[in-house]
């Protein structure tokens, strides 16, 4: 017979945060953190370019 019990340290959970950079960025303020997200964005979206661009020409 199994009995499904929950674990006892159920008070401890650990927080998951959306973003990798979200602990790193309550550390500085919100034009700091908006300016990183458009970098990042900007970055990736030059990456599908580049990578389009690539794939087009074979």
């Amino acid at each position: 017979m199994t009995i499904n019990k929950l674990p006892k340290n159920q008070d401890k959970k650990l927080q998951i945060l959306e973003h990798p950079l979200a602990k790193i960025a309550g550390k500085f303020e919100g034009e700091f953190w908006e300016n990183t997200l458009l970098e990042i964005q900007n970055f990736r979206e030059t990456e599908k370019q580049n990578i389009n661009k690539t794939l087009d020409d074979k």
